[in-house]
Formats: structure tokens, C-alpha cells, sequence
């Protein structure tokens, strides 16, 4: 089991009409870096589940039941704590190793999201009576998102490339100073930072007209 204060930024890398060309470059930047693929592409299946009253939503809270091929993690994160995520922390330029100047309005307010949160890894052939287990509780699944994840590091910061069914992401993990230094070094800036859950980010695409593929519209369901 692990837990601890998690601090994350998403940044869009591309559309699904330019996703193999975007994901490519990408992939190149990441190399030029120096950054290493701790863990090579694997197909994610999540599920976040609730109680009939949205408490756990409501609470700003996520449960969630990932499965993944090597294991199922079981994740619970509590509310985004704001005072965290607005501390700053050198900002990019000194992390980067740059002189040590007063960080810019946009630097200084860019949002990040910050987060407690406790996983547990459990074998394979356990995911049913986990399940059983959540749902005898009274909990039943409210959204599922799907996604291939492909796991890099870069001095210290975890950078994970999602290819989505609405696009693809990265999601920069670590301390703010390295969030910020990551996505400098990958050519974004603080304002590109994206806090949003995947969940709203594809209520965003179907409420713009799009479509999840093969035509789906369906609010609870991301899904390949």
C-alpha cells in the first residue's frame, strides 16, 4: 500500500485527427530529454464508484478501481486541497537551474492540483471480489474511462503519456518546481497547465458537439 500527498497537472498534447503525429513528436521530445520509460504502454480500465447519493463525489473525493494487466490498483484520493496547490516552490526557472528571479504573475498563479491519496495493488485474479466487496457496500460504478498509459521519468518527475479516446494527455507528477520544469523542457508553459479530471474533460467533448469514437455520446462511459 501507498499513499501521500499527490500534486499533478495534465497538458494537452493533441487532438484524435492529429494524435499519431502529435504522440510521435512527443515521444521524440521526451528522448531529446533524457527522460526513460519506467514502465512501457499498458491498456487501463477504470472505474469510479459512488454511493446513490454521490457522497463521494460530492466530498470532492474519487474511488476508483483501475485494472491493468499486470494487477488491479485499488485508488481513493480525498479533496483538492487549494492552499497546497497554490504553494510555490522555486517555480521553473530555478528548478531548471536558472538564476533565481522573482516567477512571473503567470508562473506564480499557474493552478496545479493537489491531493491526498492511498493505493493498494491486489493480484489479477482478486479484481472480482473486490468488486464484490464494493458493491456490497452499495456502491455501483458512476463513469468508466479507458486509456493506454505509457509511464517516463525525468529527474525525479513521473511523465505519463494517456492516449484517450478524446485525445491524447500528458500528466506530470512530482513537486511543483519539477511539474514546472518538465513542462518547460517539453515546450509548454504554466498557462497550458490543465487540472481537470478526465471525467469533466470529456463532459467538455460531448457538451462542444464532439463524439466519444464509434459515435458514443454516453456521459458515463470514455471508453475505447
Amino acid at each position: 500500500m501507498a499513499g501521500g500527498l499527490e500534486i499533478e497537472v495534465k497538458l494537452k498534447v493533441g487532438e484524435l485527427v492529429d494524435a499519431p503525429e502529435r504522440l510521435t513528436a512527443t515521444k521524440i521530445r521526451l528522448e531529446e530529454m533524457g527522460a526513460t520509460i519506467s514502465h512501457p504502454r499498458e491498456f487501463e480500465d477504470n472505474l469510479a464508484f459512488d454511493f446513490p447519493d454521490r457522497s463521494i463525489v460530492r466530498a470532492g473525493s474519487l474511488l476508483r478501481v483501475r485494472v491493468l494487466a499486470r494487477g488491479t490498483l485499488l485508488t481513493f484520493k480525498g479533496p483538492a486541497a487549494p492552499a497546497l496547490a497554490g504553494l510555490m516552490s522555486g517555480g521553473a526557472s530555478q528548478a531548471a537551474g536558472t538564476s533565481a528571479t522573482a516567477p512571473t504573475p503567470a508562473t506564480a498563479h499557474a493552478p496545479v492540483k493537489a491531493r491526498h491519496e492511498t493505493e493498494l495493488m491486489i493480484p489479477s485474479n482478486e479484481t472480482d471480489a473486490l468488486l464484490a466487496i464494493i458493491r456490497g457496500l452499495g456502491m455501483q460504478p458512476v463513469f468508466q474511462y479507458q486509456k493506454y498509459r505509457t509511464t517516463w521519468e525525468w529527474q525525479g518527475l513521473h511523465v505519463l503519456l494517456d492516449e484517450t479516446p478524446i485525445g491524447i494527455y500528458l500528466e506530470l507528477e512530482g513537486d511543483r518546481a519539477l511539474i514546472e520544469a518538465g513542462a518547460q523542457a517539453l515546450g509548454y508553459r504554466s498557462g497550458d497547465f490543465i487540472t481537470k479530471s478526465y471525467r469533466d474533460l470529456y463532459l467538455e467533448h460531448l457538451d462542444q458537439g464532439a463524439q466519444g469514437l464509434q459515435g458514443s455520446r454516453s456521459a458515463d462511459r470514455m471508453v475505447f
